[in-house]
Formats: structure tokens, C-alpha cells, sequence
């Protein structure tokens, strides 16, 4: 899990760049740096508020549980393929160019047809 996720292991990244960009300007303001020491305090925080409004939206909405089921879904099957390869019972490879494990190459030559032509009247 990484250090961008929730407790479900869902990223996200749009509100931790609101909270990036919040801990940067506060910062600047409070060492009366740059522009922003002449910002008013309002500017500098408003992008805690959007982080906030958008956990909120995303906790209300369920898409931060519907990230996480989509994750775990994911790890299921890739843990089923791969169970499935160890016991020599998954899905067969694809063919590869018509070539099929134990099947010659020389059956893909296109030969003459063996039934007579048609002759048109």
C-alpha cells in the first residue's frame, strides 16, 4: 500500500495534490515569501477546502469503495490466472501466427484444392 492511498488501498491523488499545493502555499505565506505573503489567507487555504470538499464527494458518492472493489477484483483474477497456470489447467496460448504447440508448420501451406474446378456453361 502506498503512501497515497486510504485505508481500502485506493489512490488518491487529486486531493493530495490540493493538500501538496495547500503545504506549499502556507508555507510561503508564513515566511512572507514571494507574492504570496501578499495573498490574502482565504487564497492560501483554499485548497484544503477543495481536498476536503472532494473526500467528501468521493466518500458520499461511493467511488472511493467502488476503486477498491475494482483493485480487489483485479487481484482476484490475476491470482486465479496464475493458480490456474500452475496446475497446467489454464487457458490455452494463444495461437501464433496459426501455429499451435505439436502442430507442423508445414499444415499452414496453402495447397491446390483436391475437388475439380467449375466449369461455367
Amino acid at each position: 500500500m502506498s503512501n497515497l492511498s486510504d485505508a481500502q488501498g485506493c489512490p488518491r491523488k487529486k486531493p493530495m495534490y490540493f493538500v501538496a499545493l495547500g503545504v506549499l502555499l502556507l508555507a510561503l505565506k508564513l515566511l512572507d515569501s514571494g507574492p504570496v505573503a501578499l495573498w490574502p489567507w482565504w487564497v492560501v487555504l483554499a485548497p484544503f477546502a477543495f481536498a476536503a470538499a472532494w473526500w467528501a464527494w468521493a466518500d458520499a458518492n461511493g467511488y472511493t469503495k467502488r476503486r477498491a472493489m475494482e483493485r480487489m477484483e483485479a487481484k482476484k483474477a490475476e491470482r486465479r490466472r496464475r493458480n490456474m497456470e500452475a496446475l497446467g489447467t489454464g487457458p490455452k496460448r494463444k495461437e501464433l501466427n496459426g501455429l499451435r504447440p505439436g502442430r507442423p508448420a508445414w499444415l499452414l501451406v496453402s495447397r491446390p484444392s483436391l475437388s475439380r474446378p467449375k466449369v461455367g456453361l
